[in-house]
């Protein structure tokens, strides 16, 4: 499709850019994301299970630990990486950890708010298609929860997948390469930006640049040559492999070998459709939307196709019918939680904008004389549409039974148990770890699917060797949360280990959902 240029903006005394005027509304949609976003909560919702793992890691790297050695994670490195600057900017400025990293992720994803604005409006030659993709961007409730939980891997996932497929349209292709390469570092299912990024420039249409596929290449390999430098130098780099790849690998072959590939797909399919559907778009009315969006957004690609030859694989919409179709099939291989849908936000406001612009072409052939007033029209009328919705859709204050302040007045309860070096071993999450600012005893923590069957396979000797580092350096503290950690068979040795050792100290009250408790021991030498 041909699109016409945004016209300067005029008068006798005053010329504005096109390109200012859309880093304006890039701005003003950026800030606007964040007035949406602290309405989820910003300073008191609950640090959650998995948070609280990523947001110990960021404090282990602040430290100068070496992240995968002292910390089993299995995801990469970023959002551990990027809470540490945070961490470490914040203790600068007096601010405390926790909410030091929930401001540079309530940011990120506003930023990503701005950045579909740029990039709609870049793919349509519409400000009202970019402003409406973004207001549709604002009202997904599962990205303004996610936008101010703290460090969510996919948020960062979002951010890099927005910018990637902006700088491809836009054929710069060193910077798409390197948003590719940090979606991946954030989240290895996003790495399929990094082929699509390698892609693109080789199959363009319009614009076969053979050559700059280097430049794609080379925005890849940084990011991720950086990071395996930091990991090398940290004595980490077989430890992160092993987390990253290994435990994930052994977790997909037990699950997929239990149960088969294609019971699989279609009970993930089920749970994505039917069961999660309600819970992960609570507001019926954004659901709707987001539907309708994302078949306008697949309908763009059958457009392009039928107009004009091969123009489906032009470097606007190859990436984006690629990242759907791609994230799709991963998404029905492993689905757990309303998170993973994250990444296929930016498609769903890509299609709130592809309304608008279908809306304005149509008007316009109606009335040719009138073309693009009417058009003007048209596209503002949707605009304030989306405006009134956003309203209408805006979170009430969230009324909360668990929040970040009393998790905070159960770590202070414990604090007094504890002495200047102890360590705890937190097993289940890492929120004592992170409210008290202690050291896990051992590198194993969470105990999800992945970690269960797939980091503790990678430990040689498995929970003997756990219970052998504890047995050397016996914690103050042991906390167990996630209760269905009791039902895997290596727990009977630990809890051996721990009633020959520990005398329970209580139970307390720290999450929401359906482990919202945590257990308490502490050594029995202990005065």
């Amino acid at each position: 499709m041909d699109f016409s240029p945004a016209r300067s903006i005029t008068n006798p005394r005053l010329a504005i850019s096109p390109r200012v005027v859309d880093w304006l509304g890039f701005g003003a949609l950026t800030l606007l994301a964040l007035v949406v976003f602290a309405r989820y909560d910003l300073l008191n919702a609950p640090l959650s299970h998995d948070m609280s793992l990523q947001m110990y890691g960021g404090q282990l790297i602040s430290q100068g630990q070496p992240l995968y050695v002292k910390l089993g994670l299995v995801k990469t490195p970023l959002a551990p990486i990027y809470s540490a600057f945070a961490i470490l900017l914040g203790n600068a400025l007096g601010l405390w950890d926790v909410l030091a990293v929930r401001y540079a992720f309530w940011l990120a994803m506003a930023v990503g708010a701005g950045g579909i604005y740029l990039w709609v409006r870049h793919l349509f030659q519409s400000r009202s298609a970019g402003m409406v993709a973004a207001l549709a961007f604002l009202m997904l409730d599962v990205v303004g929860r996610s936008s101010v939980l703290g460090p969510q891997p996919k948020t960062l996932v979002v951010l890099a997948a927005i910018f990637c497929l902006y700088s491809l349209a836009r054929a710069r292709w060193f910077a798409a390469g390197i948003c590719a390469a940090l979606a991946f570092l954030a989240w290895q299912p996003a790495g399929l930006l990094m082929p699509i990024a390698l892609a693109a420039p080789l199959l363009d249409p319009f614009k076969q640049r053979r050559r700059e596929f280097l430049f794609a290449a080379l925005g890849v390999a940084l990011p991720l040559v950086l990071v395996l430098v930091y990991l090398l130098a940290q004595g980490a780099l077989v430890a992160a492999f092993q987390d990253t790849f290994g435990a994930n690998v052994a977790y997909l072959q037990n699950t997929t070998g239990q149960a088969g590939l294609m019971p699989r797909l279609t009970a993930n399919l089920q749970r994505i459709t039917m069961q999660r559907g309600q819970h992960c778009y609570a507001n019926p009315l954004t659901l709707t939307w987001s539907l309708v969006g994302l078949a306008s957004a697949l309908g763009a690609g059958a457009l392009a196709l039928v107009s004009r030859k091969r123009a489906f694989l032009s470097r606007a919409y190859f990436p984006i019918l690629a990242y759907t179709i791609l994230f799709f099939g991963f998404t029905l291989l492993d689905f757990q939680v309303c998170d993973d849908l994250l990444p296929f936000a930016p498609i769903y406001a890509l299609g709130a904008g592809a309304l608008v612009f279908v809306a304005q072409r149509v008007v316009s052939k109606i009335r040719a004389a009138h073309a693009q007033q009417f058009a003007r029209y048209a596209g503002s009328g949707l605009l304030a549409i989306f405006v009134a919705l956003l309203v209408f859709t805006l979170p009430p204050p969230a009324a909360r039974k668990m929040t970040l302040e009393k998790q905070v007045a159960v770590a202070a309860h414990l604090a007094p148990y504890l002495q200047d070096d102890d360590e705890i071993q937190q097993l289940g999450d890492a929120g004592l770890l992170v409210f008290l600012h202690r050291r896990n005893t051992t590198k194993l923590i969470f105990f999800g699917p992945k970690t269960g069957t797939g980091v503790l396979q990678q430990i040689p000797g498995g929970i003997d060797t756990i219970i052998q580092q504890l047995d050397d350096r016996p914690p103050r503290l042991v906390a167990l949360s996630h209760v269905r950690l009791k039902a895997a068979p290596w727990f009977r040795d630990l809890q051996v280990w721990l009633n020959a050792n520990y005398k329970e100290l209580g139970t307390y009250e720290m999450y929401s959902g359906r482990s919202p408790n945590v257990q308490v021991w502490i050594h029995k030498k202990s005065k």
